[in-house]
This record gives structure tokens, sequence and C-alpha cells, in this order.
């Protein structure tokens, strides 16, 4: 490695730039895209290099590889970013990584079902539904469950257009019962509080006690997955190896 790098650094020589990037997609250890262009921070400018210089660096990152590894995250997906900046002057280039990662965002709803008037701002009281959607969850209430039943309660997980159901609990105790109309009266609710996506892409998880009449409580976590900088910071010199 400390030869190759000499051998590099040599290559850049010539060039009088303070700092150069690029960036490669890879999917774990194999390069996926790189369109071997290279920006010139002092010139503003971005520009093809001679291939020997390009051929040197991809030997170098795979060399690398087993320390990019030591950082990267593949948790959700093996395809990830490698930034890579150059400082001929200093005779040393910086590794950066980015993988994708998953984010939640809590959030609870209380909703009144005493009375229909629409309020599902952002404000701490308790939230409404529409009459329909009102009239709706008395329905399957009146259809699915025995008359003296008070409360039904169960978990979701809404991904990918699915909404799966779980841990179905009918006043407090687990049980069982169809899915199928619970499914169709969370799809309604969420539609009016959240929107017609909300079980898109990497949608939501949650749990949703109904209290016949009264009230519910929804209390969920909205997902996003994007893709964010690793801890990943590696600096190397020819005197590094």
């Amino acid at each position: 490695m400390r030869d190759r790098l000499k051998i590099f650094f040599g290559l850049l020589r010539p060039i009088k730039e303070s700092k150069i990037t690029t960036y490669l997609d890879l999917s774990y250890d194999y390069i996926e895209q790189w369109d071997e262009k290279f920006y010139f921070e002092t010139s503003r400018k971005e520009t093809e290099l001679p291939s020997i210089i390009t051929s040197t660096l991809e030997k170098i990152i795979k060399e690398m590889m087993p320390e990019f590894h030591k950082y990267n995250n593949y948790d959700l997906d093996d395809y990830w970013t490698l930034n890579v900046r150059i400082f001929p002057s200093e005779n040393r280039i910086n590794f950066q990584s980015e993988c994708k990662f998953r984010n939640t965002n809590p959030y609870e709803y209380d909703i009144d079902l005493t009375s229909s008037e629409v309020n599902v701002g952002p404000s701490s009281d308790k939230k409404t539904l529409p009459q329909n959607l009102v009239d709706d969850v008395e329905k399957v209430f009146d259809y699915e469950m025995p008359e003296e039943v008070e409360f039904v309660g169960f978990t979701f997980d809404a991904k990918w257009g699915e909404i799966y159901l779980n841990h179905f609990e009918i006043d407090g105790y687990r049980d069982q019962t169809r899915l199928g109309p619970w499914q169709v009266l969370l799809d309604k609710i969420m539609i009016f509080l959240v929107d017609r996506w909300w079980a898109e892409e990497v949608g939501m998880e949650g749990e949703i006690t109904i209290e016949k009449g009264k009230s519910i409580k929804i209390d969920c976590e909205f997902r996003s997955e994007e893709y964010e900088l690793t801890d990943m910071n590696i600096n190397i010199t020819p005197d590094s190896f």
C-alpha cells in the first residue's frame, strides 16, 4: 500500500489543486457506479483524470475495503456511497461513507368518538373524526364483537402497501377474530389522519386501542429510510503504512 500511495501522489504532482473529490456507489465491496469524474476545488471544475490515476485509486480502495466494512451499516441495504477527498499537497486521502439508516418519529393520536367535529391539527386537544368514520367504528363493533365488549386493541405494521395486524385483544384479553374488517377500518382512519400513502414504502407501526363509543388511542412511529454519513473518517498517507 505504501508504494502504491507514493505512485498515486506522484501521478498527481503536476495537478495544482488543494482538494480533489470523487464519489463511488458500491454494493458491499463491488463498485456498482463510478463515472470516474473528479471535482477540483480550486478551479471549481469537474474533469476526468488519466486512466492510470483512476486505476491506481481503485486498487487503493479495494485494499482498504476491509477497513471500510468496519464502519458501514448493512442492516437495511448493502448499497452504499464512498466519498473520496484527495489532498495532493498533503499526500493524504480522506474516506467517508454514506449508508442507509432507518429513522423513526413517534406520535400519538387521542381521538374523541363522542363528537364528530373535525380537528386533526397539532394541538394537544383530543382529535375527532368525521361522522362517517365514527359510524364505521360503530358498525365494525356491532358486526364483529359481542354486544358486551367495550375495548378492542391490536398492534399494526403497515409497509409497502400492506397492513399487518397482531396481538388482538378484547377487553384486555388476547383473543382471535376476523382481522379484515379491522384492517379496513384502520386504513380509513389513518388515511384521514395522515394521508392515503400512510402505508406505503417503510410506512409506520404502532398500537391502537378503541373504547366503544368513546375514544381511540393510537401510539405509533412514522418510519423513514435515508442515506446518512457513517462514523467513517479515515485518512491515509504513505507514512500510514
